[in-house]
């Protein structure tokens, strides 16, 4: 990726065959979500994340047809762009989303809880890093991308780590295999407090991404990150916008002016 404040674009999936919402045939699906992914692309976004964003409420781990069809989609995505292409399996199904980015040869896959116990609106979650290392290399032969991890994710109460410096050092030093840290506000839309990035970028070697409240007025406020993880305000309804991703790359090239 390039060596600038790296933009990285969520496209949020509607609900997939296996959600309770479910209402779309898997091709329009996928049509959708091809053009979607172009938007993107013609707007300037460095990478692509893709995300079961639809799925609500939350599986902590997904069922069969959840992982058909997001496997499908990313492996047709992957073939129409140029870009580093990532996944993320909500609510924290890492062995979904570690299992379809090394098969595919997916360059990152974003895991909400690596380590740790958290309440969220799915339930209690353990993190399991023991398992994530061992399906990694298990999964080696075919492909290992990059795992990007976040840090006292949103939507959680931590029940341990007690705090964010904690959590960093847990998941930089005890874990041994995330590539990246993700900081993100309470709520999706909410950014990280400027003192939590600072405190995150003091202490952590791996490189920081902010994940959630990143609009055009305040990329500024991340220029010390490594990069941005923007969905939501990329979109105009259920669409993405090609506008809105040009604004957000505009603030970013702006700032090495």
């Amino acid at each position: 990726m390039p060596g600038h404040l790296i933009f990285i674009g969520t496209l949020h999936l509607p609900p997939l065959p296996g959600s309770p919402s479910c209402s779309t045939p898997l091709e329009d699906i996928l049509c959708s979500s091809l053009e979607n992914a172009e938007r993107m692309v013609e707007g300037g976004v460095d990478a692509l994340l893709i995300e079961n964003y639809g799925d609500k409420p939350y599986l902590e781990r997904v069922c069969p047809e959840t992982i058909v069809s997001m496997t499908v989609l990313a492996r047709e995505i992957k073939r129409e762009i140029s870009i580093p292409l990532g996944i993320n399996v909500l609510r924290n199904d890492w062995r979904a989303g570690l299992s379809i980015a090394s098969i595919l040869k997916l360059d990152f896959v974003r895991i909400n809880i690596v380590s740790g116990l958290y309440l969220t609106e799915t339930g209690v979650i353990t993190g399991d890093p023991r398992g994530i290392a061992e399906l990694r290399r298990k999964l080696s032969f075919s492909g290992t991308p990059e795992i990007y991890s976040d840090v006292l994710v949103k939507h959680s109460l931590p029940l341990y780590p007690r705090d964010l410096e904690e959590a960093i050092l847990d998941l930089s030093e005890r874990c041994g295999f995330v590539d990246a840290l993700i900081l993100t506000g309470r709520r999706t839309g909410e950014p990280p407090m400027k003192e939590e990035l600072a405190k995150a970028l003091e202490i952590s070697e791996l490189p920081v991404f902010v994940g959630s409240g990143v609009t055009p007025e305040r990329v500024k406020e991340f220029k010390d990150a490594d990069g941005v993880i923007v969905g939501t305000y990329l979109k105009e309804g259920e669409e993405v916008s090609i506008e809105r991703v040009r604004e957000i790359r505009r603030a970013i090239d702006s700032l090495s002016k």
